[in-house]
């Protein structure tokens, strides 16, 4: 296959973001990109993770250059609360490196818990012990430069943004000048040919052809799964939570309500987010309606939320499809897959998908089965990593209080590698660093004989250890007083007013 034009169907976020990237790498390449003049993208305000700024850096954004435009504001962490045992209890998952320095692995905080206790060590003090950057989130402060010597503000830090004005700017910024052809149109027909490969497609009388399409369609996919066939693989069975109830609220103090971290907290029925951005507060109650019915949530998020603000319902789609790639169609954003946003997946899997296959169009003058199985193989492992790390935080809990909380620990099937997500808590070097933070939280012991029975050489080390930590949250604690508030180091770097 020979890909001398794209055609992406489908705006919002995923089509914009697909058009900036494609049209800027591959300049010789033409894009169209159509737009439905009827369906709305759902706007519900989006948080992304630190990985967020590969796409950013790909095209030469800098954050004062985009963030002012999409509302967007810092996240360092995502602190999750209610989730273990229904009381109050917080834990932070902080973004960023280990910092292991003078600790020599993971497994020596397990040591020291058992050593001195959990009122010393407790699971929320995990974070803490091998990240010096969650003091960030816990004060609401902001600093280009930490005591961390693995932090690097271009690439650990994430982002609160409005995906909606996001999609707006690349359009402006990238698409438009690059030359990329935007119809304003519904799809009418999809003409497929022989092989079952898309000939045609028709959108209010234009007919547009191309050698590769993307689709953009959001939860409807209609071209990966509804005309080349790609098999949706449902999540129902592990990821219970199919709606979601969504709104915008108004500040009541900017500065000290606009933190840098995201805000998940677990439920009665599933959890809500709190995503702060410049303008407001984008909100949401995702949930699962086999349990409760929509009045009830309703009334529990109002209640929670502590004001009478229009809700709107989404529904959501859990799965994958077996083929991200089939034919010539591309499935981008929730054509291809999607997982509840607990982890900040949504904005995550589009642009780690498009840059992949940015270097595959880039680089290959031909593309053959190997470049598409390469990319199948890629984004299906991606997204059943993610899929299993989401799942570990209704499977680990210790909640009963009702029957949602009891089906979610004792019903879900864990499909992932356990052994490996053990281990995340017990090597020096992990490629799971996530895993580590939500087990850590969740109070999951890890389950190695060395915890049980350790030699009078670990206790001894520990003494030392603890004795050089104490110093270390001491000077972190003097450190971060001296450092700005979220507000106030947007105020100064980025939006340059109060």
């Amino acid at each position: 296959m020979r890909v001398k034009s794209i055609c992406i169907v489908g705006g919002g976020s995923s089509g914009w973001m697909s058009a900036a990237l494609l049209s800027k790498n591959l300049p010789e390449t033409k894009i169209i990109l159509i737009e439905s003049n009827t369906i709305k993208p759902i706007g519900v305000g989006e948080s992304t993770l630190a990985e967020f700024n590969y796409y950013l850096n790909a095209l030469g954004l800098e954050d004062k250059d985009w963030m002012p435009y999409c509302d967007a504001t810092y996240k360092t962490s995502i602190a999750f609360k209610n989730f273990r045992d229904g009381d109050g209890e917080r834990f932070h998952y902080p973004f960023g490196h280990y910092d292991l320095s003078g600790k020599e692995s993971l497994e020596i905080f397990y040591l020291l818990q058992k050593k001195y206790g959990e009122e010393i060590y407790s699971p929320e003090e995990f974070a803490r012990f091998v990240n010096k950057d969650v003091y960030l989130a816990e004060f609401n402060k902001i600093s280009k430069t930490t005591p961390n010597p693995t932090f690097d503000f271009k690439f650990n830090i994430a982002y609160h943004l409005n995906a909606n004005k996001f999609g707006e700017f690349l359009k402006n910024k990238f698409a438009i000048p690059n030359g990329v052809t935007i119809i304003n149109a519904d799809l009418n027909t999809i003409k497929l040919d022989d092989e079952g490969y898309i000939d045609y497609i028709i959108a209010d009388n234009k007919l547009v052809k191309a050698d590769l399409f993307l689709d953009c369609t959001g939860f409807k996919s209609l071209l990966l799964e509804n005309s080349v066939n790609s098999e949706f693989i449902s999540f129902e069975d592990q990821l219970p939570n199919n709606s979601a109830l969504v709104s915008h609220i108004p500040y009541t103090n900017k500065e000290t309500e606009m933190k840098n971290y995201t805000d998940c907290v677990a439920m009665n029925y599933g959890w809500s987010w709190n995503i702060p951005l410049w303008s407001d507060i984008g909100v949401g109650y995702v949930y699962s309606d086999k349990f409760v019915d929509d009045k009830e949530v309703e009334r529990e998020f109002k209640k929670f939320l502590n004001i009478d603000c229009d809700l709107r319902k989404i529904n959501i789609k859990h799965g994958k499809h077996k083929k991200a790639w089939l034919k010539n169609v591309i499935g981008i954003g929730l054509s291809y897959a999607f997982i509840e946003p607990l982890e900040s997946t949504g904005l995550l899997t589009t642009h780690q998908n498009l840059l992949v296959l940015s270097n595959i169009l880039k680089d290959r003058k031909v593309i053959n089965k190997f470049d598409i199985d390469f990319f199948n193989q890629k984004t299906d492992n991606y997204i059943d990593v993610m899929k299993n790390f989401v799942v570990l935080h209704w499977i680990l809990s210790s909640r009963d209080d009702n029957e949602y909380w009891n089906f979610c620990r004792e019903k879900i099937d864990y499909r992932g590698d356990i052994f490996n997500v053990m281990e995340s808590l017990f090597n020096k070097k992990t490629d799971n660093v996530g895993f580590a933070y939500i087990m850590a939280g969740m109070n999951y012991k890890l389950q190695f004989p060395i915890i049980d029975d350790y030699s009078y050489y670990y206790s001894d080390k520990c003494n030392h250890i603890h004795d050089g930590y104490m110093q270390e949250k001491k000077y972190m604690l003097q450190w971060i007083e001296d450092q700005q508030s979220h507000y106030h180091f947007l105020c100064d770097n980025v939006y340059g007013s109060k």
